[in-house]
């Protein structure tokens, strides 16, 4: 990859863009314009290269003055999301998809953010311990739900009075997440792909907080062919 006085200039104002944004603790978002194969996805690739550590594009001729400039944004934890818009039938569906895909080669261990509609798994969830019986339907439900305690996995037991304040919890409550999160685990797998996204701006803050939860100081998205999906 060579790195021209304008590309230079260009990662500059890319990486000062995600330092300012840090700083204010406010989303901020830019276009990368260029006309067909001008290198629009190799800028991006070697720009989250950047951001997430990747030693050789830190080394790259041409970066230099740039890479010792922004030293407070490179020494950050961020979390870089790649996406290719074309052929997605939502954009909440790409855009969630995408976080807990990523969240899961990352991360496989931790407990995936609820980023769509949960009242309809919970409302069959009740029917379902309605027609099991509480013994076999919390026997299942409490095999398949861990977490971890930072020593390890530990198991999170159900019963009928902390599932019965999840499902009565409002949208965002923690516990709710969590059974939610639990049943998805255990019954139902489907509702990963083949559920209602929540709304944008809820699920971008889901993402943030899970992000957040992960140590994480940021999320930085890379949103591929935007424009031409939109078109």
């Amino acid at each position: 990859y060579v790195v021209t006085k304008g590309l230079a200039e260009s990662f500059d104002d890319a990486l000062g863009l995600v330092q300012r944004t840090l700083e204010g603790g406010s989303s901020k978002g830019a276009f990368v314009h260029g006309s067909f194969g001008s290198g629009k996805s190799h800028f991006m690739a070697v720009l989250h290269l950047l951001l997430t550590g990747n030693t050789r594009a830190r080394a790259l001729p041409g970066l230099q003055e740039v890479i010792a400039k922004r030293q407070a944004v490179l020494g950050t934890k961020l979390l870089a999301i790649d996406y290719h818009l074309l052929g997605k039938e939502s954009f909440e569906g790409a855009l969630f998809e995408g976080y807990l895909d990523t969240v899961a080669r990352l991360h496989p261990d931790v407990a995936r953010p609820v980023l769509h509609q949960s009242d309809t798994v919970l409302a069959d969830a009740v029917g379902l311990r309605q027609a099991m019986g509480d013994e076999s339907f919390f026997a299942t439900l409490n095999a398949g739900s861990t977490e971890s305690s930072g020593w390890g996995k530990r198991s999170v037991a159900w019963t009928a009075d902390s599932f019965d304040a999840a499902v009565a919890a409002p949208v965002g409550d923690g516990q709710r997440d969590r059974l939610v999160t639990s049943l998805i685990d255990t019954y139902f797998s489907a509702v990963r792909r083949g559920g209602d996204w929540l709304e944008t701006a809820a699920g971008l803050r889901a993402m943030t907080e899970h992000a957040r939860s992960l140590g994480y100081d940021g999320v930085v998205l890379f949103l591929d062919e935007l424009v031409l999906w939109l078109a």
